[in-house]
């Protein structure tokens, strides 16, 4: 009976417990959400919006210095880290086997010119007897020619004179028929002549046989003749080539040939023989998105900063834009190469390091300014933040924004004034006017 007792007594102040828990929970329900708030005042400055991007720094200028011939370098004259003129030597191949390849080309090119010049006094000598052959033929040819013109104009006479006595009786038309026959073969004889102005000429036939007879000798080796000339000249040039020149000024960066390699044998990277760059100017190519390239111009001014200068930083000018975009990695975003020269003080600087350029591309003067945490975005187009009041009164302003960098932002609102302190991180409910907060809140300095 007590252990009944006891255990009756244990349910009812379980009982009485858990009915005084939901009370409480109740009533905690129905009192709203305090909560205390962050806030930050609005200050009135200049604001820079800023572009930044990363590039590596290279040379104004550069050029990778390479040779297409098989034969050893001889000679270095360089070595990495030299200063170099346009034009000046810095490697030399060795040339005793182009030497030796030119001079058995000029003594081929003396043998055919040798053979050309007999060959000329053959054919001029076979021309002159087809020219004398022709001009002989030519000869009896006007003396045919001219008597079938005489008898031509006998026919045509004799037909007159039949005519005429036919029309009286005198003559049959049988004899004025073969008269007229006479004519008309006589005329057919004239008109098988090649004549120009009473004079007989050689046909087109004739014409290109004797020009056949003066080209047909000397072609094949006057074609030769060239050929070897143009060889001549192609390894002329290799032997020029053979003195490895730098094409404009600066330092040799990369030397990647020694002296017993072949100039074109390649290296395992395929790298060149030298490398040379203006390092004295140096640039840098940002490739800037396709949503910001309409703030970038020409002229426009850059800061670069690099670990290298610690605190320090030195001034660029953008001097190229590309006139097209181009794809960036792993992304449909298209980029725009934009260059950027660093003018003045570079000291410190080097070829070859990764810098920042903060290229400024806009500007807001006596802004009205908050932390970019301050704002709420209704993912809508609108924006808008939390002020709290003298008495601690959370009020939703709608705001437009402005410059911006990568701390802070301009809000542009009628409502909002210097001094007035605004909610940082403002949630969805003081946004729409619902939370309560403890009078005064917190605020940041």
């Amino acid at each position: 009976m007590k252990k009944k007792k006891v255990l009756a007594l244990g349910l009812v102040i379980l009982v009485a417990a858990g009915v005084g828990i939901k009370v409480m929970h109740d009533q905690q329900s129905a009192v709203p959400a305090v909560s205390m708030v962050n806030t930050s005042p609005v200050v009135v400055k200049d604001l820079t919006e800023t572009l930044s991007l990363n590039a590596p720094l290279e040379g104004t200028d550069s050029v990778d210095v390479t040779s297409g011939l098989h034969y050893e370098v001889k000679a270095l004259y360089v070595k990495e880290g030299d200063k170099v003129q346009a034009g000046q030597l810095i490697a030399e191949l060795d040339t005793s086997r182009v030497e030796q390849e030119i001079a058995a080309l000029r003594d081929n090119l003396k043998l055919l010119e040798v053979q050309y010049a007999e060959g000329a006094e053959q054919t001029s000598d076979s021309v002159a007897l087809i020219q004398a052959q022709l001009a002989q033929t030519l000869k009896e040819r006007q003396q045919a020619y001219d008597t079938a013109v005489d008898q031509l104009e006998e026919a045509k006479r004799n037909l007159s004179q039949l005519e005429t006595l036919e029309g009286v009786g005198g003559a049959t038309t049988e004899e004025v028929t073969a008269a007229r026959t006479a004519v008309a073969q006589a005329q057919r004889t004239v008109d098988g002549y090649e004549v120009e102005n009473g004079q007989v000429v050689a046909t087109q036939e004739e014409k290109q046989q004797l020009e056949n007879a003066a080209a047909d000798t000397s072609a094949s080796l006057a074609q030769s003749i060239q050929n070897a000339k143009n060889e001549i000249a192609r390894k002329q040039s290799d032997l020029e080539d053979c003195r490895i020149v730098s094409s404009i000024d600066g330092t040799v960066t990369r030397v990647y040939t020694k002296v017993g390699r072949f100039a074109d044998e390649p290296t395992e990277e395929g790298r060149p023989m030298f490398t040379i760059e203006n390092i004295d100017d140096l640039k840098m190519e940002v490739d800037v998105s396709e949503y910001d390239i309409a703030n970038v111009a020409l002229g426009q001014n850059v800061t670069v900063t690099a670990d290298i200068l610690g605190d320090g930083a030195a001034q660029g000018t953008i001097t190229a834009i590309s006139p097209t975009g181009e794809e960036k990695a792993g992304s449909t975003e298209r980029v725009i190469p934009v260059e950027v020269t660093i003018e003045g003080g570079q000291e410190g600087l080097i070829a070859g390091i990764n810098a920042k350029a903060e290229i400024a591309v806009k500007e807001a003067k006596n802004a009205l300014v908050v932390p970019i945490e301050a704002i709420y975005d209704n993912l809508d187009g609108t924006y808008q933040v939390v002020r709290q009041n003298a008495d601690g009164a959370l009020e939703p302003i709608a705001v437009t924004l402005g410059v911006e960098n990568a701390l802070e932002i301009e809000i542009l609102s009628d409502q909002i004034h210097e001094g007035d302190n605004i909610v940082l991180s403002p949630t969805a409910e003081q946004v729409q006017g619902t939370a309560q907060t403890q009078g005064g809140g917190m605020e940041d300095a």
